[in-house]
């Protein structure tokens, strides 16, 4: 499987709330290509809501590290979720240490 299945599928589950198999579909993706910002992003969210902060803090740290520049307020445009989705996705960005 491509690590951007696993990391729709990841995302599938993150919509769904369903965060530990998120993680693991995420966990894979992100191994697979370690550079794909957006992958790190859900990582941080999946760990956030998987209730492993420190683990998301640090994952935060390496995506702040692979795009410097990077803010809530510069991905809430590129977020495709729906609102209530996009919410949380941002609150745990936040909460792992994401600019606003």
């Amino acid at each position: 499987m491509s690590y951007m299945a696993e990391l729709g599928i990841g995302a599938a589950h993150l919509i769904a709330a369903r965060y530990e198999e998120a993680l693991v579909m995420t966990q894979r993706g992100v191994s697979r290509q370690p550079g794909a910002t957006w992958g790190l992003r859900q990582l941080v969210t999946a760990l956030v809501h998987a209730g492993r902060k420190e683990e998301a803090r640090r994952a935060c740290d390496r995506l702040l590290e692979s795009d410097p520049g990077l803010t809530i307020a510069k991905i809430w445009d590129r977020l495709p979720f729906e609102a209530g989705t996009r919410e949380r996705v941002a609150a745990s960005l936040r909460e792992a240490g994401l600019p606003e």
